[in-house]
């Protein structure tokens, strides 16, 4: 490490050298898909019908809770709310509370036993992260459930990789679109898995994405004058967000002298690890190693996360759609920087991430029937 004027050791970072926007406008405007709602809707609703029948014929509360589950995690769930909410309200009604009280010992901790179900510890620990700041109880249930998680290195397979994905990111924090094109790779592996639940989701996986592709490719220039060429619904955000950034460039330049602007350009194309960011800042005045500063960071965010799942449970019946768009504001924000970021290609979680949105998921056997 150098040691610089101040006395600090210095911390080695990155090389200067930039890569190119990964959102390159010619680019995106040549990808194709070949599917659509109008194309691929009928089969869509033959599937959805079918979906539905699994939700009404299954009778077991477990099976049930399975089935949503995975419904909810290939992204499906949404046509069938009214199905989902009627089962739920049933299961409430039957006096399912509490429910970790039951695998905890008299002296508060988790039972040993819990540490052989390698399905209930997974389950376990993705429950923990939906605390609020005094749920103590869920700080207990994640440090019980990641220390047995990890000892399970000789696992393999559909499980194992489940596993491998929470540890690194927990569902609660995921962007929903990714996480169904992620398990949709899982789920086609699993033994038990439903051929009809996973044709439905490939098919509403492809057809919105037709549309996200068809959306991104008209915003691919940043320039006012191009918001004519936009469909009506996407004037008013697209005219917003570049009024705001023209705003906040205005103010700096009226108010400090600084003229912003072409910061915020190389923002959009730089790499974010070789900024001066929290983390160096952090090491720097504490004199704390990476590994103890990234600890203290995870700490900060999952207590970050904590305070807005009180505040989740506390408008979500005033104000539904208001906390659906701030959660998913924030899984995306979190999202897009927690390998980098997206504007420069930095690894291959985020490339995989980028052409799981440009791209379909291959359907041929399907089209072929």
């Amino acid at each position: 490490m150098a040691v610089g004027s101040d006395g600090a050791q210095g911390i080695k970072r990155r090389s200067a050298g930039h890569r190119p926007n990964v959102w390159d406008g010619e680019w995106l405007r040549s990808l194709t898909t070949p599917y659509s709602f109008e194309s691929h809707g009928p089969r869509l609703e033959e599937l959805k019908k079918g979906a539905k029948e699994l939700l009404a014929t299954s009778k077991q509360h477990c099976d049930q809770l399975d089935l949503i589950n995975t419904m909810q995690r290939l992204g499906v769930a949404y046509h069938f709310e009214k199905d989902i909410k009627d089962i739920l309200a049933k299961l409430i009604d039957a006096n399912i509370s509490d429910v970790f009280n039951k695998f905890i010992e008299k002296d508060g901790k988790f039972k040993d036993s819990l540490g052989e179900d390698v399905t209930g510890l997974l389950s376990l620990y993705e429950a923990s992260f939906l605390g609020v700041p005094e749920e103590h109880v869920l700080d207990e249930a994640l440090s019980f459930s990641t220390k047995n998680l990890l000892l399970q290195v000789k696992l393999e397979g559909y499980m194992a990789e489940q596993i491998q994905q929470s540890l690194k990111f927990p569902l609660h924090w995921r962007m929903p679109w990714t996480e169904s094109r992620d398990f949709i790779d899982i789920y086609q592996r699993d033994d038990k898995k439903k051929s009809l639940l996973l044709e439905l989701a490939k098919l509403n996986y492809n057809i919105i994405q037709s549309i996200y592709l068809k959306e991104l490719q008209q915003l691919v220039e940043w320039d006012l004058k191009s918001i004519e060429q936009l469909p009506e619904y996407m004037k008013v955000t697209y005219s917003a967000l570049y009024n705001h950034v023209s705003e906040m460039i205005q103010d700096a330049l009226t108010d400090n002298g600084m003229d912003i602007l072409p910061y915020v350009k190389q923002q959009i194309e730089m790499e974010r690890g070789e900024t001066m960011n929290f983390i160096h800042f952090y090491m720097i005045q504490k004199g704390a190693s990476e590994e103890e500063t990234c600890d203290h960071v995870k700490g900060l965010i999952r207590n970050l996360w904590k305070k807005l799942n009180k505040a989740i449970l506390k408008d979500s019946d005033r104000a539904p759609a208001v906390v659906k768009v701030a959660l998913d504001m924030t899984r995306t924000t979190h999202r897009i920087y927690q390998y980098g970021d997206w504007f420069g290609i930095q690894s291959k979680d985020n490339q995989d991430c980028i052409n799981s949105i440009l791209h379909p998921i291959p359907m041929e056997q399907y089209d072929q029937a």
